[in-house]
């Protein structure tokens, strides 16, 4: 073996090695700041539980950070708490209180949570049909996103 390929792998193998210490240490950095309060990393560290994103994929847990994130005002914590209550993830499915956590967010100017409210008025889902709401809402996640 020539002393270039040697030199390669081994810089690769470093390389990975440096690259996992890394995102450890990131995840542990994300939740000293969750634990600390700050909703920016609660709903980040959500994410990571949610998609098992450097740790172990836990739907629940996702849940329990998305909540506190929620609940401390932030939009997008509550768009995502308000998926996991559509689509059952980590709690029980309840299209109501998804309904609820999408406008919370949607009156922040959320414009995802304003396209999802406006389906949900559409086709009656968490709330009764309501066609002249759907078309409020898609209209107004329209001019969010513009």
């Amino acid at each position: 073996m020539n002393m270039k390929y040697l030199l390669t792998v081994l810089f690769l193998v470093l390389s990975a090695i440096i690259f996992i210490s890394v995102n450890k240490s990131d995840i542990s950095i994300l939740q000293r700041a969750a634990l600390q309060g700050k909703a920016e990393a609660q709903n980040n560290l959500g994410n990571c539980f949610l998609k098992g994103i450097d740790t172990e994929k836990d739907e629940p847990k996702a849940v329990e950070w998305y909540q506190k994130a929620a609940n401390q005002g932030l939009a997008k914590a509550q768009y995502n708490l308000g998926n996991c209550f559509f689509y059952g993830l980590g709690i029980k499915k309840d299209e109501k209180k998804a309904v609820e956590w999408y406008k919370k967010a949607a009156d922040q100017g959320y414009a995802d949570a304003a396209s999802s409210l406006a389906l949900c008025y559409d086709y009656g889902l968490g709330v009764e049909i309501d066609k002249e709401k759907a078309i409020e809402w898609h209209n107004r996640a329209k001019t969010l996103k513009n």
